[in-house]
């Protein structure tokens, strides 16, 4: 009956030893648990989480979860966390995380496999995570790329609530490579490509991530006008801001005379420079 609203299909087995004395203000908390989920649904990602089991052992100021390890699609992701506890409260936490192919989207616009490589250490006011995330197999199809039908220009909103800004309000030190593996796929806006290369992420308490490295094209098209056009040269260039990247792209279509003399002369070439 738990996480309703995230996880369906779900059955398990929860097993619980725990002994607690001390005093009111300082109880001593020692024992195990153990967790095993054969199945588990996520509509939001569309993925089915299998042989999902944690282990942790408790102890007066720790709670060490000594294995965490589970399956979906072709792959699988596995880790261990410690949690240092002060007065009931969470005062420091530290953990790794393992995995290889583990499908973390499934979706018909959107699938994701991943293989992470991931350290984090910090507290509630400051989490640091490195590493890096391998994508062997990306696609995404049809994504929404354009915006929401907005209000004409004469429309009056009475009592409109002013919507605040917001930014990253997670106390995140992050420093995260993200490497693109061979079939990376984009099939949208026109475009279908494979692309390659990588970036890397980083990321300050309460400010917004910061994206450097640069992702090329390595084959592809462009649909322009009806006309099909081969990327010559298609990068991605960050260096700042992850949402806005340097654009350099090159897409041509070769054009031959009709006749046989005129294929001798120089082919023209028709295109778009973005």
């Amino acid at each position: 009956s738990l996480l309703q609203e995230y996880i369906q299909e779900s059955h398990g087995q929860l097993d619980l030893n725990l002994n607690v004395n001390g005093t009111w203000k300082r109880l001593k908390p020692e024992g195990h648990l153990g967790f095993k989920m054969p199945v588990a649904a996520l509509p939001a990602t569309g993925i089915r989480l299998e042989d999902l089991g944690l282990d942790a052992r408790f102890s007066e100021d720790q709670i060490q979860v000594t294995s965490f390890r589970a399956r979906s699609g072709p792959g699988h992701i596995e880790g261990t966390a410690t949690c240092s506890m002060k007065e009931w409260r969470i005062s420091r936490f530290q953990g790794v995380l393992r995995g290889d192919r583990f499908q973390v989207v499934h979706l018909p616009e959107l699938q994701v496999l991943c293989t992470p490589r991931l350290e984090w250490d910090g507290t509630l006011e400051r989490l640091k995570v490195r590493g890096e995330i391998h994508l062997p197999e990306f696609s995404a199809s049809g994504l929404q790329t354009k915006g929401l039908i907005r209000p004409s220009p004469d429309v009056i909103l009475l009592d409109k609530r002013e919507t605040p800004k917001t930014g990253a309000t997670f106390p995140l030190d992050a420093e995260i490579r993200v490497l693109f593996g061979e079939k990376v796929f984009v099939r949208t806006g026109g475009i279908e490509a494979r692309l390659a290369g990588g970036l890397g992420l980083r990321g300050e308490p309460f400010k917004a991530m910061i994206a450097d490295g640069e992702i090329q094209v390595a084959q592809g098209h462009y649909t322009f006008y009806g006309q099909k056009l081969d990327i010559a040269r298609g990068r991605l260039m960050f260096n700042g801001p992850v949402d806005n990247p340097f654009l350099d792209v090159l897409a041509l279509r070769k054009i031959k005379g009709a006749t046989r003399w005129e294929e001798q002369l120089q082919e023209v070439q028709a295109g778009v420079v973005v």
